[in-house]
């Protein structure tokens, strides 16, 4: 490639006239409807000659201008876009950075330029089987199909909903992808034409879940792309390499059994990256964890919702309008949207966790307008509804997000990216942890009395101490405190 222009490999946050040739290998829209009218960004994953990848977004606010004028698997001259670090979950390449296009970006078609699908590179399958991986990235897979299960039809003729399980072979590697929605539609007309042996099948940009069973475990989400019998160079060698070994493979076409609805839903949970919440502090900036707490009170000095704009932040009343000051413009378009600070406890200390609308509602299984509208709570921001209050004092599941910001602030508030109440994927964080419902509230109980200074004596007096605040309750300290063990460790924490 020519000088002149930038490659995806050399990108940094400092540049500001990048001018790349790039393939758009993916491109999809992310639709969020508001009051019956939907507004929509642009999400891509560009590629340059050399096969390196990175995340593009065109925002909501510019998808008139560019929506017609960018089309999949075509070529661009791209120049005058921001760069942006790439953080959270669900990141479609490894790439340190993002790409947003403003309103100066230029794009124009490049009939010169060649960044053919055989630039197209897959990492070794076995990559994903190291823990080490980070899971909140998306990943590549290709290999032979070797099954397929579909859902079991319901009585009256038409499936529950659409789930199909595809297995591959990469040269001994056995990959097993759940697919939903328009995969299974894809699937199955590709069934349909009746030739199925000796099908390599490309899954990009999937969800890598886990290793089970020496198998890998991958899904489709929003941004997958699903490919059968592609190009790129690497399916080539890899059908010629497969088909040398054994020269026909004609996958089995079955339905879906319980043990694989199992396998499809079993939780990721599990095998992401976790820590405890003292343990918050020494994690890697920049990735997200789970952490296993009780959540001891909810801290609603600012409410729980506020009226936020397309763009997600609050917007303020102004002459019978709304004014967003990120978006520097009056706009109608406007919903109520989560808000919610809490404090959450462990076996090993406390912190300040906030959770911000889309996490909350899949929690919740309820819009914050839903919520909002359900309590006549137009102008009552005080009120907390029975939904929220119900979350306090059970054990749950965050993901929740270490910024290098946290530094930057007095008080650390650790956003929360997803939350599960799901009894089998807790009960599993609380075994590793050998934590005990009994003892984890107990060390609460001493916790609350710490702060609220109902301690006291020296610190060479434990045993006194805890016998006086003891002595006015025996009935409930021979239930509480039966277990010689849990009260030794009660000493230790309120020395």
């Amino acid at each position: 490639m020519d000088s002149f222009y930038n490659t995806v490999s050399t990108i940094s946050v400092h540049d500001t006239s990048l001018i790349l040739v790039v393939r758009v290998v993916r491109l999809w829209f992310d639709a969020e409807v508001i009051q019956d009218d939907t507004s929509q960004s642009m999400e891509m994953v560009l590629m340059d000659s050399y096969g390196e990848k990175i995340h593009a977004s065109v925002h909501s606010s510019l998808y008139w201008k560019f929506h017609d004028l960018i089309k999949e698997n075509n070529i661009y001259i791209v120049s005058n876009v921001k760069v942006d670090r790439n953080v959270g979950i669900m990141r479609t390449t490894p790439h340190p950075y993002v790409l947003l296009f403003q309103m100066n970006t230029r794009v124009k078609k490049a009939y010169f330029a060649d960044v053919g699908p055989e630039f197209y590179r897959f990492n070794d399958p076995q990559m994903y089987f190291d823990t080490a991986y980070d899971r909140d990235c998306l990943g590549d897979v290709i290999g032979m199909l070797t099954d397929v299960r579909v859902k079991k039809i319901d009585a009256e003729g038409a499936a529950c909903d659409k789930l199909a399980i595809i297995e591959m072979n990469h040269e001994g590697c056995f990959i097993q992808c759940s697919l939903f929605g328009t995969f299974v539609d894809q699937l199955n007309n590709f069934v349909a034409k009746g030739d199925i042996s000796n099908v390599i099948v490309a899954v990009l940009f999937a969800k890598v879940e886990y290793v089970i069973a020496g198998k890998l475990v991958i899904s489709t989400v929003t941004g997958s792309k699903l490919v059968f019998n592609p190009l790129f160079t690497t399916a080539i060698d890899l059908k010629g390499s497969m088909m040398y070994k054994r020269p026909l493979t004609t996958p089995s076409i079955r339905i879906m059994d319980d043990v694989d609805r199992y396998v499809h839903m079993y939780d990721h949970w599990g095998l992401s990256p976790k820590a405890t919440i003292s343990g918050l502090s020494f994690c890697e900036v920049g990735r997200t964890y789970i952490v296993y707490g009780n959540i001891s009170e909810l801290l609603l000095d600012d409410g729980w919702w506020y009226v936020g704009c397309v763009c997600k932040k609050r917007v303020f009343p102004d002459g019978g309008m709304f004014f967003c000051a990120k978006c520097s413009k009056h706009v109608f378009n406007v919903k109520p949207r989560y808000k919610v600070k809490f404090n959450v406890f462990d076996h090993t200390g406390e912190a300040n966790f906030i959770v911000f609308d889309k996490a909350l509602e899949m929690f919740l299984q309820r819009t914050c307008a839903e919520l909002v509208g359900a309590n006549g709570m137009i102008a009552d921001v005080d009120h907390v509804p029975a939904e929220l209050v119900g979350m306090t004092n059970n054990p749950l599941l965050f993901k929740v997000a270490v910024d290098a910001s946290l530094d930057k602030v007095a008080e650390k508030v650790y956003v929360v990216k997803q939350m599960t109440s799901d009894i089998k994927s807790v009960q599993e964080f609380a075994d590793l942890y050998k934590i005990r419902a009994p003892h984890f509230i107990h060390l609460r109980m001493w916790y609350n009395k710490r702060e609220c200074g109902l301690l006291f004596d020296h610190a060479e007096w434990k045993d006194c101490r805890l016998d006086i605040r003891l002595l006015p309750s025996p009935p409930i300290s021979e239930a509480l405190f039966s277990d010689v063990k849990n009260v030794n460790e009660f000493k230790r924490v309120i020395g």
